[in-house]
Formats: C-alpha cells, sequence, structure tokens
C-alpha cells in the first residue's frame, strides 16, 4: 500500500497495480501556541526556495517584486539568481521552523507558487498560511477546491498579472482580507490539521487490513 497526498503519485502506482490512497497534508494547530502577539508587519511576503523545479516561481516572484516592491522574500539562498534580479532587492534571508510561521502570522497576504509541476495544489504552505490566519494567495490549481473555496477561503491566481491585481485590491480592502484570511484559518484547524490527517490514515489502513 503506498500512501501519498499527491495525486500523480497514486496515479503512478495504481497504474501499475499497486493500492495507492491519498492522504493530505495539513497544519499543526500547536504551532499557534509558540508564536508571539503581532500585527500584520509584512503587507506581501513569499517563504520558500528557488530550485530547479522551481524556474517558474523565480519568473513569476520578479514580476511580482517589480511591481509591489515592499513584497519581502525569505529563502534558503538566492544564489541561483541573476544578479540583477529584482528578488534580490526583496529578499532579506533564510527563515525556518518558528521563525517561519512568525513570518507569515504578521504577513498581511503570503504567497504561494508550486512550480514547475502538474496542475495539483499539494503544498505544506497551503495549511501553514492559512492555519495562523495568513490571507493565502496562491496559484490556481484543478484540485484547489478540494480543500479550500477560493475566493472565501483563499485568494487563487491564474497569471501574475491577475496576482498582481489581487495583491493590489486586498492591500486596500483591509475588511475583505479579513474575511477570507478568518475563513481560510477556520477551515484549517476545523478540517486540515493532523490529528484529523491520523485519523484518515488510521481508517485506511483498517480497511487494507481486513
Amino acid at each position: 500500500l503506498v500512501i501519498s497526498s499527491f495525486p500523480p503519485t497514486l496515479d503512478f502506482f495504481r497504474q501499475r497495480g499497486i493500492p495507492a490512497e491519498l492522504n493530505r497534508l495539513a497544519f499543526e494547530p500547536k504551532v499557534l501556541d509558540y508564536l508571539q502577539p503581532a500585527g500584520k508587519s509584512f503587507d506581501v511576503t513569499f517563504v520558500g526556495n528557488f530550485h530547479q523545479v522551481h524556474s517558474s516561481r523565480v519568473s513569476f516572484l520578479e514580476s511580482v517584486c517589480s511591481r509591489i516592491p515592499q513584497t519581502r522574500v525569505w529563502g534558503e539562498s538566492i544564489e541561483c539568481l541573476s544578479p540583477n534580479s529584482p528578488i534580490r532587492r526583496c529578499y532579506v534571508g533564510p527563515a525556518w521552523g518558528r521563525a517561519m510561521y512568525q513570518i507569515l502570522a504578521e504577513s498581511k497576504m503570503t504567497l504561494n507558487h508550486h512550480g514547475d509541476i502538474p496542475p495539483y495544489a499539494n503544498n505544506l504552505r497551503l495549511f501553514e498560511a492559512t492555519g495562523v490566519g495568513t490571507l493565502l494567495v496562491t496559484d490556481w490549481k484543478e484540485n484547489l477546491s478540494e480543500m479550500f473555496e477560493p475566493g472565501e477561503e483563499v485568494v487563487a491566481y491564474r497569471t501574475v498579472e491577475e496576482c498582481i491585481q489581487l495583491i493590489e485590491y486586498y492591500l486596500k480592502h483591509d475588511r475583505a482580507r479579513d474575511m477570507i484570511r478568518y475563513a481560510g484559518q477556520r477551515r484549517t484547524l476545523g478540517e486540515h490539521n493532523w490529528y484529523k490527517r491520523m485519523q484518515e490514515f488510521v481508517e485506511i489502513v483498517k480497511h487494507y487490513s481486513l
């Protein structure tokens, strides 16, 4: 039995006659106990990496940083970026663990971009950002609505131009931004937590062990 959060992985094994079941990623609510109370210090943030599978992410962020100069970017390294990349002006440094969650919590909104992978939403940022109560602005994927209601619990974009327009809109409309981020947090804390995921995991294993 193979268990994965990524639909193409499930398809790969099922096509070869190997049982495979979906068990999504999630958020640990106890993280909230370790965060310091703080306001929204950052307008727009991105926390992530720039590897070979992220070439489209680099292009995306360069456009955002050019148009939204107050964007702040954290990542392991920017050595792979060109010397004149607009990301360099917005880069702060690496961020891991509690510091990363604190940055997300202090962001009015945070950006998510899956990089150069098939059209499925499947990374931890979906749940980390919503879990700490930040407006998630994420790239549209065909399975996103299985986890969140776009426009009500998260904000989804299909192009970088649409993303920039959404950023500009929600920076000016605090109430609309708050309504979505609170709804996203309720969804994550209620449905996308690790306790619930492990309950689902146990039921999968029970089914296959009978």
